[in-house]
């Protein structure tokens, strides 16, 4: 039995898809959209996927050029399922890393004859894999990973389209005829595995996997993130926008505090999973850093090289997220606020450490944040020793 990822926008050809599949005995879950589709594929890292190509969101080109752009799935089959048939559709396709093409209407018998194709050569692979990395490959699988829930993640973060007309104060270096929307303040907070290069060298592939799952899984279904307006994802770093203005009552600082401290708790778990798991192997201890800051951003419609388009947040703000970490002292504390976010939080945190730290050249006031105000928190709000 495999887990396979079925991406299909309309309703009952992905229920036709998944019930064959499910006939053959594989474990199938199944999403009506490339995005959300691309966040399911990460979080539970299925033995093949299964893609249309025309859906909402971004489509079935860019969910396979993302994967093939990602360590975790970089080798996972892909077989693309759509009504595009032309030639030159299927050699974009074939060309972009899929593994099989087939078009709509599809033929079940022909849909099995390729899973199990793809299943086997994969196996094959994996056995090389396994003889390659030799004994202490085999002994860390022996041991056994718990297995890991691999329900739909719903809700999952979504991706915001975008409406209205263009925005005319551009960015340097981006096309001044792309579609994009100007927010002078959002809230971006990024979870990120701090130690991400050591973890994977002492780790064996599939484990990492199973920590980013155990990571990332909780992070997904959390509600104090699924109203993020926009976000990004690449590797073991995930980053939330959240525009600064109303939304359904809270205040664009609340949404902020509120992804915080569900972070945290996502960390704080698999921090402790780790421990556990991996308590017998000479394995760094896993460090998750969450960073908060608030300033402008722009929503760019990219046009993709091979078909589609894609919301893309760009700019400073960005660029200040992704950096970050790089100039971030090796201090214990685990969250990090900039001084923009610290001073239009209206005392919702309280403060440690102050600093300037260095990123890409431009100094940033930054703070060690030590807890919350436990008003503004969902649940029960971590006890500050857990912050630091």
């Amino acid at each position: 039995m495999a887990k396979i990822v079925v991406l299909e926008d309309d309703a009952s050809t992905r229920k036709l898809i998944t019930a064959v599949l499910k006939t053959a005995g594989h474990q199938v879950t199944d999403v009506d959209n490339g995005a959300e589709g691309l966040l399911t594929v990460l979080a539970e890292l299925p033995d093949l996927v299964v893609s249309d190509v025309e859906m909402p969101k971004i489509n079935g080109f860019e969910v396979l050029s993302d994967m093939r752009g990602m360590a975790e799935t970089a080798n996972t089959p892909v077989i693309l399922l759509t009504s595009r048939t032309s030639q030159e559709d299927i050699r974009l396709g074939m060309s972009q890393g899929a593994n099989d093409y087939i078009t709509k209407p599809f033929d079940p018998d022909r849909l099995i004859e390729a899973v199990n194709k793809q299943l086997a050569l994969l196996a094959q692979q994996l056995g090389r894999e396994a003889k390659r990395l030799g004994a202490g490959f085999e002994s860390t699988l022996a041991a056994g990973l718990p297995e890991l829930a691999s329900k739909p993640l719903e809700p999952i973060l979504a991706l915001t389209p975008m409406e209205g007309d263009a925005h005319t104060d551009l960015l340097p270096g981006t096309p001044h005829d792309l579609p994009r929307q100007h927010f002078s303040a959002a809230w971006a907070v990024s979870m990120e595995v701090h130690n991400d290069i050591a973890l994977r060298e002492a780790l064996p592939g599939q484990a990492w996997h199973a920590l980013l799952r155990q990571l990332f899984v909780p992070v997904s279904k959390d509600p104090a993130l699924t109203g993020a307006d926009y976000l990004d994802m690449h590797e073991s770093r995930l980053t939330l926008y959240f525009i600064d203005q109303t939304a359904n009552g809270q205040l664009g600082y609340v949404r902020a505090a509120q992804a915080v401290q569900a972070m945290l708790r996502a960390g704080v778990q698999c921090k402790q999973w780790a421990m556990a798991q991996f308590a017998a192997q000479k394995v760094p201890a896993l460090r998750v850093l969450t960073n908060l800051h608030l300033g402008p951003i722009d929503v760019v419609r990219m046009p993709l090289d091979y078909g589609g388009e894609r919301d893309t947040v760009v700019g400073p703000t960005t660029q200040l997220m992704e950096h970050l970490r790089e100039g971030e002292p090796r201090v214990l504390w685990r969250v990090l606020g900039t001084a923009a976010a610290v001073s239009a939080s209206q005392n919702a945190y309280r403060l440690g450490t102050k600093m300037a730290v260095s990123v890409n050249g431009l100094e940033v006031q930054v703070h060690a944040l030590q807890d919350m105000n436990p008003s503004l928190s969902l649940g029960e709000p971590l006890e500050s020793s857990a912050w630091i």
